[in-house]
């Protein structure tokens, strides 16, 4: 899940060009409006099976915005909005997973801001 104020648009993924030399979560880039998107499997992030790598006939690309700065989350599909009270988000997975805003009813709640810092930190190059 991610904030709802991050999301930018929500698209299929149908062509993705790898970029070698990336840390595990980036899978490559895209062209999003005339844009290159990084594109990221935060199945990795947070410790799961690489997402991207299952064989799956078709993927979604949730693009964020990050100050201008947009970022692709690769996803088998994407479900509705949900409206979450903020007290009623554990924050305990945020001492095992600082990528996390919390958990709701079991589904993990991802950090926007903290997302693309973390990526760069990964990263060879300086800035992604």
């Amino acid at each position: 899940m991610v904030p709802l104020d991050s999301l930018v648009e929500v698209l299929p993924l149908t062509s993705v060009v790898p970029m070698p030399g990336m840390p595990n979560p980036v899978i490559g880039i895209c062209n999003w409006r005339g844009e290159v998107v990084w594109l990221v499997d935060v199945s990795l992030l947070l410790g799961k099976s690489p997402l991207y790598q299952n064989p799956q006939p078709s993927y979604t690309a949730v693009i964020l915005d990050f100050e201008n700065q947009p970022l692709g989350l690769v996803a088998h599909q994407v479900g509705h909005i949900q409206t979450i009270e903020a007290q009623k988000i554990d924050q305990t997975s945020t001492k095992t997973n600082p990528l996390l805003l919390g958990s709701w009813e079991g589904k993990d709640i991802l950090d926007p801001a903290i997302l693309l810092p973390f990526l760069g930190q990964l990263s060879s190059t300086p800035s992604l």
